[in-house]
């Protein structure tokens, strides 16, 4: 997941900060979406020109996208804290098999 859908390698990964990860996770999200859209388009102009409508109007890409506007972006979930971020990152990591490292002075953050 780190190198394809983060565009980070594994070491650079487990250096990240909770909010670094928000970040790039978002991000990820948004690129998805703007592919998730593009393909809507591609679709609507398929079926315009192989299998036009009755009524002679062009297809549009909501008609494949259903959740897609004009200035529509991904809904975010709801804003966690810092504290939420770190136990689902120690929940990933312990599934993943990975070792917990702590600071000595980790103030959670």
């Amino acid at each position: 997941m780190c190198r394809t859908e983060l565009g980070v390698g594994e070491d650079e990964f487990w250096t990240l900060t909770l909010r670094e990860y928000a970040a790039l996770l978002e991000q990820a999200r948004e690129r998805e979406h703007r592919a998730d859209a593009r393909i809507a388009r591609v679709m609507a102009l398929q079926a315009t020109l192989l299998a036009p409508r009755k009524d002679g109007k062009a297809y549009d890409p909501k008609d494949f996208m259903p959740t897609l506007t004009a200035t529509e972006k991904p809904k975010r979930p709801a804003a966690m804290d810092w504290r939420e971020l770190k136990s689902m990152a120690q929940l990933a990591n312990a599934s993943a098999g990975g070792k917990t490292v702590t600071r000595e002075a980790d103030d959670g953050r």
